[in-house]
């Protein structure tokens, strides 16, 4: 980090403290966004988290570090004008991150400092706030920092696909309390729209859009390939190529 001075953060590898051998769900070995907002991280993709066997132990630029374990310099949090408060639990670390690029600056993953992280303690006690945080944040991290061409296009289509989220918890959970949070994700997120439009300018940030740079944002949908194509490790989707690591499904 004394050495390049754009990086912005560092993530070491994140993995799982209950199951050693394996990434954590939160932090994996660097975050990433697809085209339409869902997160993911390498060595996890929505609930199927991969046995660690080396596969990405490469120095590489991610889009977003967790915030499990974010080495950051002082002086560039506080021009990024540090964590949203508003966003609690889920996604703070990915706004903050996307800050970072659209000023220029890097995020690292680092894979020569490993943590062992006690994961999902927090969310997991109650899932309709976990899956209420979960997807209205991820709405207010795009209407932050998107350009408003983008917006137009993209949230329909994720409006769509929110939609047959909330189909999937219906029948995988077999109630109406947690599909019912996508809803008062949406109900959130429309009532404070006047302030997450205002914040969009607070940082004195004006780059809005995904990042140019290869590699940082999947250009398609990882729903998609997750669900329909039922790929399941980042090698099957990004490399095209088969994957020998184990797989644990948490949901």
């Amino acid at each position: 980090m004394r050495k390049d001075p754009k990086i912005a953060f560092l993530q070491p590898k994140i993995k799982w403290l209950k199951h050693k051998k394996f990434f954590e769900y939160a932090g994996g070995a660097g975050g990433y966004l697809d085209f339409f907002g869902y997160p993911f991280v390498r060595g996890r993709i929505f609930g199927s988290i991969e046995e660690d066997i080396g596969q990405y132990d490469d120095e590489r630029e991610v889009l977003w570090a967790s915030g499990v374990a974010l080495f950051c310099q002082k002086k560039i949090f506080e021009r990024l004008g540090g964590f949203d408060s508003f966003f609690f639990i889920h996604g703070e670390e990915e706004d903050l991150c996307f800050r970072a690029h659209r000023l220029g600056y890097k995020v690292i993953f680092f894979p020569g400092v490993q943590v062992l992280h006690y994961g999902g303690y927090t969310g997991n006690r109650n899932i309709f706030k976990k899956t209420f945080f979960n997807h209205r944040n991820h709405l207010v991290l795009l209407a932050k920092n998107l350009k408003i061409k983008e917006l137009i296009f993209i949230f329909p289509i994720r409006m769509v696909m929110d939609l047959f989220a909330l189909f999937y918890y219906l029948f995988g959970f077999k109630n109406f309390h947690t599909p019912s949070a996508v809803l008062l994700a949406y109900a959130s997120f429309v009532k404070n729209f006047p302030r997450i439009w205002k914040q969009r300018h607070q940082y004195g940030i004006k780059n809005f859009g995904y990042p140019k740079k290869e590699g940082l944002i999947y250009k398609n949908s990882i729903v998609w390939q997750y669900f329909i194509l039922k790929k399941r490790r980042w090698a099957e989707v990004f490399d095209k190529k088969p994957c020998s690591s184990k797989l644990i499904k948490i949901f």
